[in-house]
């Protein structure tokens, strides 16, 4: 379902719950940097209702620059990361797995994150996108200065490599 791309177009993308553990205000504050468009798309996700939403993200959207398009479809998610320059993952927390890392990486997007948690196991640095010191949202620009480096035929091939169903059935087959 994740098909390729090798034509993106200049905007990052942040896919996922709009929370704090997911560090879209850092998205932000990368895009900003970087001066770079940044394409939001999730659902507004926390206990307390829009608090963080309405203080972290909503003054910053300009549907311009910075765009929110709340929670989407299946079939557009996949064309927002097939055009995307690189999805940004600046989690807060110990993320145990990302779906949101391999699926940008199955459609050839390489993807930028804080180097904690599963993030190692999921992205190859400077083959599937970039890890980066966390916290450290310089070198988060930075890398997206440097993302045009990342080869996307390489970053859709690790993902089929390491990802695939039939990688996931043959480890869940070796567990049981």
């Amino acid at each position: 379902d994740f098909k390729f791309s090798n034509e993106p177009k200049d905007y990052l993308l942040f896919i996922g719950r709009i929370c704090w553990n997911k560090g879209t205000h850092l998205a932000i504050e990368v895009a900003k940097k970087a001066k770079k468009k940044l394409i939001i798309a999730g659902p507004i996700n926390e206990p307390e209702p829009y608090e963080y939403f309405n203080q972290y993200i909503k003054p910053y959207i300009d549907n311009k620059n910075i765009i929110y398009l709340g929670e989407i479809g299946f079939k557009e998610k996949i064309k927002l990361y097939q055009k995307a320059l690189a999805t940004l993952f600046p989690i807060q927390w110990d993320e145990p797995f990302g779906n949101v890392p391999i699926e940008s990486m199955a459609c050839g997007t390489p993807v930028i994150s804080f180097d904690r948690a599963a993030m190692k196991e999921s992205i190859k640095h400077n083959q599937s996108g970039f890890l980066v010191k966390d916290g450290d949202i310089n070198a988060m620009v930075k890398a997206v200065d440097n993302i045009k480096k990342i080869n996307r035929i390489k970053v859709r091939k690790w993902a089929e490599n390491n990802f695939s169903l039939d990688k996931y059935i043959s480890k869940h087959e070796k567990m049981y």
